[in-house]
Parts: structure tokens; sequence; C-alpha cells
């Protein structure tokens, strides 16, 4: 199966394991500070690789070292680079992500490169791919994407979109035409809040099986496609418009959050467009989720 990822790609400098400081303004040891790829293109995209498929990712990276180290890794990693932008005069994104002793991630983010992403400059083959799973995007990379997608030759047979937080709270008007398009749209329990526009106001850890009923009928009002919500240690939701599967969470030891949902979701939708059933393909998600739940990278792929 052909699988094209549009999004972002930064380098994820990741510090990990600190011990409290002997006083204020003391220097913090911490057990490691490594540097991995991520971004949702490129992390999906591995979560793709991981099940076997071929993968080309549009993203954006700097004409700088960082972004030819980026490059080279991506190809290791068994992602193609027909999609991949060098942008002169900006540096290649990066994030400085501190996980605490629960493996949640605080991330402080450059975006760089990644905002001028060009999808109009994406080569029409990637855009005819069995699956494309469009990740966070700015608005004027959307409003191309639309435009591309209306007049290509021929429309990928599954599009997958994956917003985030900040598309939904700030661009919602930007997002609707995509939403019209996609045929799978995955989010994690806040960013399912802000789709829906519904009055639930339950942690995303606390949804009861009302709430999640609720989240559904206010997507479903926004969206026809298919919905996945990710809920952490809840497992996930999902829903074809005419039934509502859950999957569990298997019991695993965390070491970072970072990268689940893309792992999840990236795992989900392609047996979900393989035709599996809505069970094998989140038993296969899951599975993949635990998986880098167990590294500090939102990825398998290793240190850059």
């Amino acid at each position: 199966m052909n699988i094209t990822t549009i999004g972002g790609a930064t380098v994820d400098i990741i510090v990990s394991g600190s011990h409290r400081a002997s006083g204020q303004g003391a220097k913090q040891d911490v057990e490691d500070i490594g540097l991995y790829m991520g971004g949702g293109a490129v992390n999906a995209g591995l979560g793709f690789v991981a099940s076997g498929a071929r993968v080309n990712a549009v993203c954006a990276l700097g004409d700088d070292a960082q972004g030819a180290r980026f490059r080279a890794s991506l190809a290791h990693g068994g992602i193609g680079l027909d999609g991949v932008q060098a942008v002169a005069g900006t540096p290649t994104g990066k994030a400085v992500v501190h996980l605490n002793g629960d493996g949640e991630a605080a991330v402080f983010a450059q975006r760089g490169a990644s905002v001028e992403l060009s999808v109009a400059a994406t080569p029409a083959h990637l855009l005819e791919a069995d699956v494309v799973y469009v990740s966070a995007l700015s608005d004027a990379a959307m409003a191309q994407l639309v435009t591309a997608l209306k007049t290509a030759r021929r429309r990928p047979s599954r599009l997958v979109l994956n917003p985030g937080a900040r598309q939904l709270a700030a661009s919602a008007a930007s997002l609707a035409p995509l939403l019209d398009m996609a045929d799978l749209v995955c989010v994690n329990g806040h960013e399912a809040l802000l789709l829906a526009q519904t009055p639930v106001q339950a942690h995303a850890c606390g949804f009861t099986t009302e709430d999640v009923q609720a989240l559904v009928a206010g997507i479903g009002r926004r969206t026809r496609a298919d919905v996945l919500i990710t809920l952490g240690a809840k497992g996930a939701v999902f829903f074809n418009g005419a039934e509502t599967h859950h999957g569990p969470a298997p019991a695993t030891h965390v070491v970072s959050t970072l990268g689940a949902g893309d792992a999840y979701a990236s795992t989900f939708a392609l047996h979900w467009a393989s035709g599996q059933s809505a069970r094998h393909a989140m038993t296969a998600a899951a599975s993949h989720a635990a998986a880098v739940l167990g590294v500090v990278a939102a990825n398998l792929a290793g240190p850059l």
C-alpha cells in the first residue's frame, strides 16, 4: 500500500531523567539529552513503515546541517524523499521536550521550515496514493491542499485527517473543506472536544459513555467521515456512522507519551484502509502505540 503523510518535521531535543537541583539557580542534572526525528508527518510515516507500507513524507526542512541530517535519517527509516522540501534561509524546526517521571511531555517548539511547507509544490503522484494522511498544517498549506485535491486527476483512495488542537481551536473555518473530504478523522480526547463543539466538559481521561456519545454526535455534525478518538490509558473509540467500537489499551510501562497518538492513528489507518475489522485495526494500533510508549522518542527510529 502506498502512503503519503503531510505535515510537520522537527528535530526533537528530548531531556529525560531529571533530578532535583540542589538550590536556586543550580544546574539540574539529567540522565539523557538526545536528538530524534519528530513532527506529525514523520511520526505517522514511521508508524506506517512499521506496518509494512511504502511511505513518502511531504514536509519541509531547513537548508541547513540539521535538515541534511534529518533527510538522511528519513531515508534510513524507509521514508521516501520525493515530497521533502528544503527551505532556504529558514532553520529546520526544533522542539525541546522535557519528560517528567510519569512520561508526560512539556514541549517548547520552534516550527521553523515546517510553517513554510508548500503543498502546491508537492508532486502530483503523492496526492494520488492509497492513503493520504494529513497532520496539523498552517492555514496556507491547508488551502493549498484543498485546491490540489479538488483539481487532482485522481483523488487518494482514502483521505485521513489528524488535525492538532491549535488548528481545531483557531482555524475551524479553513479546516471545514478538509473535513468534508475526509474519510477518517483521528483526534485525541481534547481535540475531540474542540472538533465536536459540544458542552461536554469532562477531561479526556474521565469521559463517560454518554460523553463519548455526545462527542460522536457533535463530530458527526462537522464531518461525515469515520472517527477515531484516542483516550490514552482508556483506549480508543471508533465510530463508522453506524456502530461504535471501543478498543482497550494494554497495560504497559510508559516512558514517554510523546508520540503515542501518532503511532496509534497511523497503524489504525493502515489496517482500516486495508479493509480490516475495527477490532483488528484497534488491536494492531494499541500494540504499536505500546511500543512507542516504551521509548523516549515519538517513534521507533532511534536517535538522529
